[in-house]
């Protein structure tokens, strides 16, 4: 036998003894394995461990007691006469409708369809006129690059992706703008 092929077996063996090693516990077994004979010896005097001891044991949690039963069927009834707990406002309408318009930006610019991403930005800008975070302005500057490539659209890009470090649309400014790729 080659010297190879003991440092292989032995690495065989070494391995098998930590798996059975990461298989098995060490000490003692677990408490749920022990016999009742066994909790007697460690110390069980009483007959109600004694009785906890020799049953079995279930993985499903007790059950509840009556009077928390009666208690949720309670809350049930009462929160199916109620109004729905979160319900949809005029709010949550113009933050969906402003995600649509979002991807819907994304779908365009992946196409490079700016006449569709310009009639876009025009509905984003309705759904949110104070543009915070400058998203409305980088999908400008995008669609600036598609439309009109050259030393102004790289100049605007420029300006945006220095200026708005936190935007995710910097990734596609540097993508479309800089690098002209798709």
């Amino acid at each position: 036998m080659t010297l190879t092929w003991k440092r292989g077996g032995l690495f065989g063996l070494v391995l098998v003894g930590l798996a059975s090693w990461f298989a098995w516990p060490s000490g003692s077994p677990s408490p749920s394995s022990r016999s009742a004979a066994d909790h007697a010896t460690l110390g069980a005097t009483t007959s109600e461990e004694a009785a906890i001891l020799t049953t079995s044991h279930s993985l499903s949690p007790p059950a509840p007691p009556e009077d928390s039963m009666r208690e949720a069927d309670h809350l049930d009834a009462h929160q199916d006469e109620r109004e729905h707990p979160h319900p949809i406002t005029p709010e949550h309408e113009r933050i969906f409708a402003e995600n649509r318009t979002i991807q819907a930006l994304n779908d365009s610019m992946a196409r490079r369809d700016v006449r569709k991403m310009r009639e876009l930005l025009s509905e984003y800008r309705r759904l949110d006129p104070q543009d915070v975070e400058a998203t409305q302005a980088g999908y400008a500057v995008i669609a600036d690059c598609i439309e009109y490539p050259g030393p102004g659209s790289l100049t605007a890009a420029g300006h945006f992706y220095d200026a708005q470090r936190h935007s995710p649309l910097r990734r596609f400014v540097r993508r479309i703008c800089f690098e002209n790729r798709d």
